[in-house]
């Protein structure tokens, strides 16, 4: 498939077909390319079916570029220019139609009862593979709509990956003695990586609670309890905040409190809990 192209004509038409025919989108799209495109070759044909299928069922081009492992995270600008921070570099890579990115939006955020509209210009949503999707519209988004989809990491590091010699020694007594941790930095630096490298140190027996905005944090051990906040919805659902969250978190025998990107008043909550005998607690903030 190394080196294959697609026209988008043909996966216009495709989809087109596709849409009309009930059944399985893998299996109608294979049989709409192969009926279009009889001469495809073998890579021809797998993309095509792949491009098909994200635009019916994902994030149309987007997914092209949110499968390639190198990739941490793909941007939209303007409503058409595609950037991706592949390696720690952004990279112009795409434009998109005018009004693409607008359909891919409203068909990945019905499934999570979130809107995004004039009334409701901003939105933050995990998606079904576990990616956090932020996206604003016009008229808060001057230029157009803007995006901003960061990959969901299925695995998580050893604190090897991010240091070595008696520093690990150090953190590993941090964990062990129950320190509190607070990890600070910029925005993509890694410090959710390696707030989950912090809490591989910690005794395999610990029951870790998690509260996060968007959950994103990959820890590879068993007893593991996740909080998720929730925005308040048009329909009158009111919000779950982080601080939320952190109030419930604390009647629910942590032995490690994990609190993902502090911003108001669960900074409040954290410090109560740590205060109340929550020691060995954890969280993140941009600084």
């Amino acid at each position: 498939m190394t080196g294959a192209t697609i026209d988008d004509a043909l996966v216009d038409a495709v989809c087109r077909r596709a849409a009309a025919v009930r059944g399985e989108v893998g299996s109608v799209v294979a049989a709409e390319v192969d009926a279009l495109a009889p001469l495809a070759g073998p890579g021809e044909r797998a993309l095509a079916i792949s491009r098909c299928v994200a635009r019916l069922t994902g994030l149309d081009v987007l997914e092209e570029h949110l499968t390639d492992p190198a990739v941490d995270e793909v941007m939209v600008n303007a409503g058409r220019d595609v950037w991706v921070d592949r390696d720690g570099e952004l990279q112009l890579v795409d434009r998109l139609p005018d009004g693409a990115v607008d359909v891919v939006l409203e068909r990945v955020l019905a499934p999570t009862g979130k809107r995004l509209d004039r009334a409701t210009p901003i939105v933050d949503a995990r998606l079904a593979d576990g990616a956090r999707l932020c996206a604003v519209v016009a008229p808060v988004a001057v230029d157009g709509t803007t995006v901003s989809i960061r990959r969901h990491r299925r695995r998580s590091f050893g604190i090897e990956r991010f240091t070595g010699g008696d520093t690990i020694e150090l953190l590993r007594e941090l964990v062990a003695r129950r320190l509190n941790v607070l990890v600070t930095g910029a925005t993509s630096l890694g410090k959710t990586s390696l707030l989950g490298a912090l809490l591989g140190l910690a005794d395999p027996a610990d029951r870790v609670v998690i509260v996060e905005d968007t959950s994103e944090l990959v820890l590879d051990r068993s007893h593991v309890v996740r909080l998720e906040a929730r925005p308040a919805t048009t329909d009158g659902i009111r919000p779950i905040a982080l601080a939320d969250l952190v109030r419930a978190a604390m009647r629910l025998r942590p032995d490690r409190l994990v609190v993902g990107e502090f911003r108001g008043a669960e900074v409040l909550a954290m410090v109560d809990a740590m205060n109340t005998g929550h020691d060995g607690s954890f969280a993140t903030c941009h600084a």
